[in-house]
């Protein structure tokens, strides 16, 4: 199908989305190039066809999209430290609970708190012969 827009005419080949593309960047690229041509003059009125107004729609959604998605990205970033930072502090009540089921199993091991201070723990062996002593007196 033949269409003109704009002075330019172009073909669009239905179902190939290669050559599409290829011709949209090309017009943009076009586009660009003669906006910032058109800025550097100055005191020039610029008429814009029909052509170079949707270009300038479609730059300004482009835009627009690029912010959103950048957003998108920040979000996902906040939720995946948030996430890590959740699972590190599971992770570290897990091995607290391990530590505590670990001393009422076996009370003659020496018992670790969850800050790493050493609390002292007597044996039965110990707990006999301070019995003994205490007699010999």
């Amino acid at each position: 199908m033949d269409r003109n827009c704009g002075g330019i005419g172009w073909v669009w080949i239905k179902g190939d989305t290669k050559i599409s593309t290829r011709k949209f960047d090309k017009l943009m690229k076009d586009f660009l190039k003669k906006e910032s041509e058109e800025k550097k003059q100055s005191g020039v009125d610029v008429e814009y066809r029909e052509l170079d107004q949707s270009l300038q729609d479609k730059k300004k959604r482009m835009a627009e999209f690029e912010e959103l998605r950048e957003g998108e990205e920040q979000k996902q970033k906040k939720e995946k430290a948030a996430a890590e930072e959740m699972r590190r502090q599971a992770t570290e009540k897990l091995s607290e609970t391990k530590l505590r089921k670990a001393s009422l199993e076996d009370p003659d091991v020496d018992d670790r708190s969850p800050s790493g201070n050493r609390k002292k723990s007597t044996s039965m062996v110990d707990v006999v012969k301070e019995t003994i002593e205490l007699k010999k007196w």
